[in-house]
């Protein structure tokens, strides 16, 4: 099986849905095809690399003769290894760059025709010339390209919006899979302060900037609600390369939380994992969280997914998370409460924290659903790794 991916470089889910896609499909064999300055090396002997594709320079400042050039090295791979035309490519992250070189390969090899597309955010469509949407949309009507989405809400919107049919609920975990249940959890055992964790890069579209506010409000109820228990807010140590910001930022955090250590208040404890987790040490994290909070914004997730929601629902962790964000099909089962403001954040953290028991208790329900979801998809690989490929919704 084929996966083009560029960005392999990359921290985030770039190089985990590899992973992903290698233990979905009951690791079938895969070869990857990415860019020459990939550092990306894979722990497994049916991994294979190469190495064709523009670099992300290239891509920047020659964008269209990058496009030329990938069209023509992929192509040339398929001559080389004298690949079928209908051999089935997945691009697990398809964005308008990759449009465009797809666009490109169909026009001048047609025999090409199973690429199996995940797009992620509807604005790699919306960056697209009018003739190009009409191309995409008559290679999508006849087959040639599969369209696969993480949400319903996406496949939705790309139907109203470009009259763009897709699969949904295409689901590539990051780090929690189905059977990271064998890992422990610190949910269960030694008393232990109620910890509220934030998870993830500090980036604007995830509500970092949010998090003093609502460090405040959750100090301020703390003051009047007694929980039985102390509590600690767990975050990742993500830091910019301005100096200065990162001091200004943690000082809103301690002075929101009210832990200054000469404050007599010392309403909730801070406590700061390392930026970079491995699988491992970032399951023992998420499954020892009592909630995990999920501040981002509606503007860049209304309809797209999330990895930590993914991870969040596996791992059986209540949620709060933004009222209106995607993925709400797994937070609607008593597992996950909905906010909108800081104030709104603080209240349904201590709803669940004084309701903890009924809300673990439901967190089984909401997995279910994407463990259903997940078995779909990767049925859906593995149909293409057996030339079962089906074009059916």
């Amino acid at each position: 099986m084929i996966i083009i991916e560029k960005f392999t470089n990359v921290g985030g889910h770039y190089p985990t849905q590899i992973e992903a896609i290698r233990r979905l499909s009951d690791n079938e064999p895969l070869e990857i095809i990415t860019a020459t300055d990939s550092l990306y090396k894979s722990n497994y002997n049916n991994v294979t690399l190469f190495c064709l594709l523009s670099t992300y320079r290239d891509r920047k400042s020659q964008y269209s003769s990058a496009i030329e050039n990938d069209a023509a090295e992929v192509t040339r791979f398929f001559q080389m290894r004298q690949l079928s035309g209908l051999t089935p490519v997945i691009m697990p992250s398809f964005d308008s760059y990759d449009i465009r070189l797809i666009l490109n390969i169909l026009s001048k090899t047609p025999a090409m025709r199973q690429f199996h597309a995940r797009i992620l955010d509807e604005r790699f469509i919306s960056e697209l010339a009018e003739n190009e949407i009409n191309k995409l949309r008559e290679h999508v009507c006849s087959g040639n390209i599969r369209l696969l989405t993480e949400t319903f809400s996406l496949s939705k919107r790309l139907l109203s919006r470009f009259n763009l049919p897709s699969k949904a609920s295409f689901l590539l975990p990051c780090a929690v899979f189905p059977d990271s249940d064998s890992l422990s959890s610190g949910q269960e055992n030694s008393p232990r302060p109620y910890r509220i964790g934030f998870l993830g890069g500090r980036r604007r579209e995830k509500g970092y900037k949010k998090i003093p506010s609502i460090l405040r409000e959750i100090a301020r109820r703390a003051r009047v609600c007694d929980l039985g228990a102390e509590l600690e807010f767990l975050m990742q140590d993500n830091r910019s390369a301005n100096a200065l910001y990162d001091m200004i930022y943690n000082i809103n955090i301690r002075y929101g939380s009210g832990s200054f250590p000469w404050k007599l208040n010392n309403n909730i404890r801070i406590t700061k994992t390392n930026a970079f987790l491995d699988d491992a040490d970032f399951i023992r994290t998420i499954r020892s969280i009592d909630v995990l909070i999920i501040p981002y914004s509606v503007d860049s997730y209304r309809y797209r997914g999330s990895a930590i929601v993914v991870d969040g629902v596996l791992s059986r962790t209540p949620i709060v998370y933004t009222r209106g964000i995607g993925m709400s099909d797994y937070l609607e089962h008593g597992n996950a409460e909905a906010a909108s403001s800081p104030e709104e954040f603080a209240e349904k953290i201590f709803k669940i924290l004084l309701n903890l028991t009924e809300y673990r208790a439901k967190t089984d329900a909401a997995r279910e659903v994407m463990l259903w979801d997940l078995e779909n998809t990767a049925a859906y690989i593995r149909s293409l790794a057996n030339g079962e490929a089906s074009r059916d919704g």
